[in-house]
């Protein structure tokens, strides 16, 4: 019994010592004794000097010959240590796995990663809205990315044919890697004028599939997490993600209509690359009567990750709920262009950066859940 009792201290004594520290046995067990005593009354425990029946000596052999003394744990002191243990094993967990600088160019997040073995970072939009990576074509072949063969691939104006090159890796910080990446080459160019940044590669779903994903736009530094072992801290309450087409993820919106004063619930697609407030699909628009019949809408342009010019709507909801957070008035656009309207979607609609960075947003999407934390 004595053994498990006392091995934990040896552990820790040890790592005191490859640490290069000196171990304090009387601040330990001082340690040990306060968060004792806060809940239980007992009596007064002397910090400077040790019931010799408390201790036990042993030959330590990183002190030679001199006799250490390590400490015995009494039975009514061990909760104590059990409760600095676990303290210690949560923080550890807890600890990020990498945590990198975020940029912000309009309403949209930039991180910069590294491609491969090359030094050289890229400049990459965050967008939990792709479902697979994409390498501005041009970058592709400056970084000798290797081809194999091509895919047709969904993007918010159409399908598009776009060479892949399996088989890479992606560092995020000093030490979180993601491997087999597959890489989809489309050119970026439209991307980088019409945001005036140069935009590499834009990253989505390969990371948030595998880690715990923070963005914190107070501090502006995205925290990656271990899936395992993450707890989350805040208050909010998780917000149940919904996987969708193509690995993206969604949750449920309450929204009443222009012109209406019923509630009705949508499903929306998280879209950190989208940098307006809401957008509603064709087949939601006319299966949820979002437009009022004979009202006249202004018409927006937009495009997504392929240049395809497309001609839709612009209104505004009476109000829009999530997670417990209302907005009023809020902007949205009808996507009713005919482009648009051969595109299926497994949700109503996405909410984008407008509105989503209102909070510092945990993706747990291993787990199927998302927490918004409103900003300060």
């Amino acid at each position: 019994m004595r053994t498990w009792i006392v091995l934990p201290l040896w552990i820790g004594r040890w790592v005191v010592v490859i640490s290069g520290s000196t171990p304090n046995v009387n601040s330990v067990e001082v340690v040990l004794w306060q968060l004792w005593k806060a809940p239980f009354a007992m009596k007064k425990f002397r910090t400077r000097q040790f019931d010799r029946s408390m201790l036990r000596t042993q030959r330590h052999p990183a002190e030679g010959n001199r006799i250490a003394p390590i400490p015995y744990l009494h039975p009514v002191r061990l909760p104590s240590f059990i409760i600095t243990s676990l303290l210690f094993l949560v923080a550890g967990a807890q600890a990020p796995l990498a945590e990198l600088p975020m940029t912000m160019r309009g309403k949209l997040l930039f991180i910069d990663v590294y491609l491969n073995d090359d030094p050289t970072p890229l400049h990459v939009l965050f967008d939990s809205g792709a479902g697979v990576t994409v390498v501005d074509s041009k970058v592709a072949r400056e970084r000798g990315l290797v081809l194999s063969g091509a895919l047709s691939i969904g993007t918010s104006g159409k399908r598009v044919q776009a060479d892949r090159s399996p088989g890479n890796t992606i560092r995020l910080g000093e030490r979180y890697m993601l491997d087999s990446v597959e890489l989809y080459l489309m050119d970026l160019a439209h991307l980088s004028a019409h945001y005036k940044t140069p935009i590499d590669a834009i990253l989505g779903t390969d990371l948030l599939s595998r880690a715990v994903v923070c963005t914190d736009l107070d501090a502006m530094r995205m925290r990656i997490h271990d899936p395992r072992t993450y707890v989350h801290a805040g208050s909010a309450a998780a917000l149940t993600a919904t996987e969708l087409d193509s690995g993206t993820y969604g949750f449920p919106m309450q929204v009443v209509p222009d012109g209406r004063k019923d509630t009705i619930e949508v499903l929306v697609k998280i879209d950190t690359g989208a940098d307006n407030h809401l957008t509603f699909y064709n087949h939601a628009v006319v299966a949820h009567g979002l437009m009022r019949e004979g009202k006249r809408y202004r018409s927006v342009r937009g495009f997504g990750a392929e240049p395809t010019m497309t001609h839709n709507r612009r209104g505004r909801l009476v109000a829009a709920t999530v997670g417990g957070h209302t907005w009023r008035k809020v902007p949205v656009v009808y996507q009713v262009d005919p482009v648009n309207a051969l595109s299926k979607h497994a949700c109503d609609g996405l909410i984008g950066q407008q509105l989503l960075n209102d909070f510092t947003i945990t993706y747990d999407l291993p787990a199927g859940k998302v927490y918004l934390e409103p900003r300060k």
